[in-house]
Order: C-alpha cells, then structure tokens, then sequence
C-alpha cells in the first residue's frame, strides 16, 4: 500500500507529465496542500522532500515550492551489469488484477470440472466464450457479434490466421510506415512484402494509401488506428473515414489490429465498426490484462470469414478455452472492467515518471496513455550511435529502424517501453536517456 506522502508525489508526477503544472509554477502553501490531500503538515513536507530529491519541485525557503523548470543535474545511475531492457512491450500486473486472477484460478479448481477446460471445442470457440469475448468488447464501441467472432491464441495469431486466408506467397501487404515487428515476422514467414504508408501526427496518409493501392494492386492493408505501435498515434475519425474511402472501388480490405485499442478507450469507432463490409478487426487480451493471456478474436466481413475459419482449423484445431473461461469470469465478475481501468491509470503513472524525469519537450504527450514512449533522437546524434550510447548505460531500447517497413528511411527515433519494470528502476533509465539527450555525440569514449 502507498504511503500518504507518496500520493502528492504521484500528484505532482501526473500533473507535470499531464502539462497541468507547468515549469516554474509555485505550488500552495503545505496548509493549503495538507487540507487538500486530508494529510497532517509533516506528510506534506515529506512528500515535498521527496518530489525535491526526485527532481519534481525545488523549494525554496520564505519564497515556497516551484516546478522545476529542468530536470535535475544529478549524476547518471549507477545500473546493474545487466542493464534494464526497456524493449519488451509488456504490461505489469497491478494489485486488483493480480487478486482478481488468483481467485478465478482458485474457483476453477474448486469447480473440478477440468473437462470443459481441457476437452474439444470448435475451433471457434465455445458459444458461451464468444458471447463473453463480445460483452467484453461493448465499451471498445464495436458492435460484436457472438456468431461472428472466431477466437485465437491471441492477436498476433489471429493476424496469422488472417495473412493464411487472404495473402499467397508474393502478394504485397500495405502498412504504416512504421509498423510493428511481429507483423515483419509474420510478413517474412507467409512470403509477402510490406510496403509502408507515409504517415502523419494522425496516422497512415489516405492520399498515399489510394497511390499505393493502384501501384501495387494490393488487397489487403494492415492498420492501427487506436495507439498505433510504435508512434503512439491514435487517427481521429475524419482520417479513418478518409482511409476507408481510399479502399472503396478497390478490392482492398482493412486488417484492424485492436490490441490496445480496450486500454486506449479514444471513444472513435473502429473502423470495422465505420464500415463492416471493409474491415476486418483483430484484437487480443495480452496488452489489455496480462502479458502472456495468449486470447484473441477476429470479427470479419461474412464473404471471407470461413476462409480465416479454415486457417484457424489449420493453425490451432482448438480454441484457448482456458484462457477465455478465464476472461469469461473475469467479465461476469467486473474484474475485467477493473482491470482495465487500473491498467489506465497505471500508464499514466508511468508516463508521468518519463516527463517528470526527461523534463519538458522531450516528447509529445501521447492524447492517450499507452505502456511505451517514442522519442525522437535529435541531431547531432545518429540513431545508431544513440541507440550504443545507450547500452554503454545499461538501457536498452529499440531503434525506429525496427519498425521501418520496406527497409525506408524515416526521422530517428526510439522506442522505449514502460511497461516490464518496476518505477523506480523506470525512473534510472529515463534518467540515462535524459542524461545522453544532453550530450554530444563526440564525448562518448567508446563512440568512433
């Protein structure tokens, strides 16, 4: 449990992350914040201690407590020889999470009817999984039908399944510019080639969508519209409107890859939602409650769903049933909708470290929270001299590289994920990346 003092702490992070607090401003009286928060005087003044070490606040006496206006000039961490990995895009588990899966663990085995679990299902998924996965769905603003989703071994499956039925070795896939690895992957190993889409602050270009369909003759677009991977971009709905007419009169369709779009909760519609006949939606549960609840779904146009129904047939011959009684209790229960909620709000805990840390300007806040950071590298640095900077601390990240589709040449930037790591060991990597934003790229000893 959080200490008391820790609560203005969390306070003051979130505002200077959220730009509610801006450099320089001086905050109440310690009576006033006292009253605020419910707390004695001697807390706040142990949490404003503890935002002064942090490098949140500075204060100063018989004037008061001001937002720094630059991150605090302390020494670069000392990391472990190991070094904090920040490219795993991973979720953490927060309490009410963690509890709320340990008791449906304990109910299944109190229930002692492992057959249901473990014995054959359609591949679909059961009738009562798939009504549960479409209950879950309601609050993402798409009209789930329980008979027309096919459940999946998670996300990245159901874009496996859906490559297997709509693509042949050869055929060209369109995409984000900036796309995200497993989607490579899937690319590499189904024999396809990606062509990226030019991008904006509001996500795939319909201008170039529309060229690149007649160039290419491509049927199939992949898409993220909701926190796109790596760019944080959410599209408002003008431009998903305007994606959907470059595909009209074309055979185009729309992969809709969902996976954070539960968390995100933009409240724009998706685009299967916008047009069903264009879109197929793919989502899954691994970035919504846990990192390896390996369920997703698909909800396709009528036309092609039995093709990607055969895939899954091929691919995986039986549903996750554990995983989706699972969710199915999790739903009944309300755990699900708490989960997502805390997962919200954790996000933007961690979002707000990562400000508070880096200081102003370092990047954009995202318009929703997400579990990762893009971070553009400014010149002088090269991306790749950054990026080795880093390790030479003990930070890990991935470089935009990765991400390139078709091998383009795009700004450099880095990925950085919050998601994997305790805060405070967040907090002495963001401190490394801030303290190599400062300098030069001849400084670095080990840098030729």
């Amino acid at each position: 449990m959080a200490m008391k003092y820790e609560n203005l702490v969390a306070y003051l992070e979130d505002g200077i992350g959220s730009g509610r607090f801006r450099p320089g401003e001086r905050l109440p009286n310690q009576r006033e914040l006292a009253t605020q928060f419910g707390v004695t005087i001697a807390t706040i003044t142990r949490g404003i201690g503890e935002a002064s070490r942090r490098g949140l606040v500075i204060a100063r006496p018989g004037t008061g407590t001001f937002i720094r206006t630059t991150p605090e000039p302390a020494a670069p961490p000392d990391l472990t020889s190991e070094g904090i990995d920040l490219r795993l895009n991973s979720v953490p588990f927060p309490a009410g999470l963690r509890a709320s899966l340990a008791e449906v663990l304990t109910e299944l085995a109190r229930d002692g009817r492992p057959e249901d679990i473990f014995g054959y299902q359609p591949a679909t998924g059961a009738a009562r999984h798939r009504a549960m996965v479409a209950r879950w769905l309601q609050p993402r603003g798409l009209e789930a039908s329980p008979e027309r989703l096919l459940l999946t071994h998670g996300a990245q499956h159901a874009l496996s399944a859906c490559l297997a039925a709509l693509t042949r070795p050869g055929d060209t896939v369109l995409c984000e510019a900036w796309t995200y690895a497993g989607f490579h992957r899937l690319a590499a190993e189904a024999g396809i080639r990606l062509v990226g889409i030019a991008m904006d602050g509001e996500g795939m270009l319909p201008e170039d969508l529309a060229r690149q369909i007649r160039a290419t003759g491509a049927s199939l677009v992949l898409c993220s519209p909701a926190v796109h991977n790596p760019t944080m971009i959410t599209m408002p709905l003008r431009r998903r409107r305007e994606i959907l007419e470059a595909c009209r009169g074309t055979p185009a369709m729309l992969l809709e890859d969902d996976v954070y779009g539960h968390l995100a909760g933009d409240g724009i519609p998706p685009l299967a939602q916008l047009d069903p006949d264009r879109a197929i939606y793919v989502t899954g549960m691994s970035k919504a409650i846990a990192p390896a609840f390996r369920l997703g779904a698909v909800q396709a146009p009528a036309r092609i769903r039995s093709a990607i129904q055969e895939a899954l047939h091929v691919q995986h011959w039986v549903a996750p049933n554990f995983y989706a009684e699972v969710l199915a209790r999790l739903v009944e229960s309300g755990a699900a909708a708490a989960s997502r909620n805390e997962h919200r709000e954790e996000m933007r805990r961690r979002l707000a470290i990562a400000a508070a840390v880096l200081g102003p300007g370092r990047f954009a806040a995202p318009p929703l929270p997400s579990y990762h950071l893009w971070l553009p590298v400014p010149p002088p640095w090269r991306l790749d001299d950054f990026v080795r900077g880093l390790v030479q601390r003990g930070v890990r990240v991935l470089p935009s590289t990765h991400f390139a589709a078709g091998g383009a040449v795009l700004p450099a930037h880095i990925r950085a994920c919050l998601g994997a790591l305790e805060p405070a060991v967040l907090r002495q990597a963001f401190t490394a990346i801030g303290h190599l934003l400062t300098e030069q790229p001849w400084n670095l000893d080990a840098i030729t």
